[in-house]
């Protein structure tokens, strides 16, 4: 489901000026720029790290410049061998929100954050031992659900399951186009439309648990 509230009106912010951060992944302990993030739960500001990301505000709000990449960790490392390393966070009967400044960026580009059911056992080419539903031949092959995905035009949501065999597609191990997916239409979202992606706007998503089942409500105001 997706509901949407009216934009609040302009209130004369800035963009952000990203700053450049091109640091490879290395394997060890975050030297610099460690990312240490507060995080919101159930009212407790809990400490969390995204190594190699750019924290500003208190530790409260990310600073992204492609093209890059960055795990939520439970503690200042860059190993991404190990499953414990990782924030895995439980949804059901949560809200999960956040605030999101576009700053500018239209087609061409994808701003995103989703769950991976990582690590692989193959490091692959970055090192990361990343994986997603879209199996590359450098990367594992993993569930993957795009929670928010796009950029100043649009945004999606889309569930990546590798659950079973896909008609027409012998080779899928997962679900490349995804299944379901949830996309805004250009007046509900965009550049001075009813979600003003030139302002700040706030992206939610509550977790309903229905038996064995999930109800994923996404609300944009």
């Amino acid at each position: 489901q997706l509901r949407m509230a009216r934009a609040p009106p302009a209130d004369g912010r800035e963009k952000p000026d990203f700053p450049s951060n091109s640091r490879p992944f290395t394997g060890g302990e975050a030297q610099e720029d460690d990312g240490r993030i507060l995080i919101n739960e159930d009212g407790v500001l809990n400490e969390y790290f995204l190594p190699g990301a750019i924290t500003v505000e208190n530790d409260t709000k990310v600073e992204y410049r492609p093209k890059k990449r960055y795990y939520l960790m439970q503690k200042n490392t860059t190993d991404y061998s190990d499953v414990r390393n990782f924030y895995r966070p439980q949804f059901p009967g949560k809200t999960f929100s956040v605030d999101i400044e576009m700053g500018g960026i239209s087609c061409g580009c994808n701003l995103n954050f989703y769950l991976v059911n990582m690590p692989v056992p193959k490091p692959g080419e970055m090192g990361d031992h990343y994986c997603d539903g879209q199996c590359y031949p450098d990367s594992g092959c993993c569930s993957e659900f795009d929670m928010m995905e796009g950029n100043g035009n649009v945004l999606q949501t889309t569930n990546h399951a590798c659950t079973q065999n896909y008609p027409g597609h012998s080779s899928w191990r997962c679900d490349k186009w995804g299944n379901p997916m949830m996309k805004t239409t250009p007046a509900q979202f965009g550049f001075g439309k009813e979600i003003d992606s030139s302002q700040k706007f706030t992206f939610s998503m509550e977790f309903k648990q229905q038996g064995l089942n999930f109800e994923v409500i996404t609300t944009l105001s």
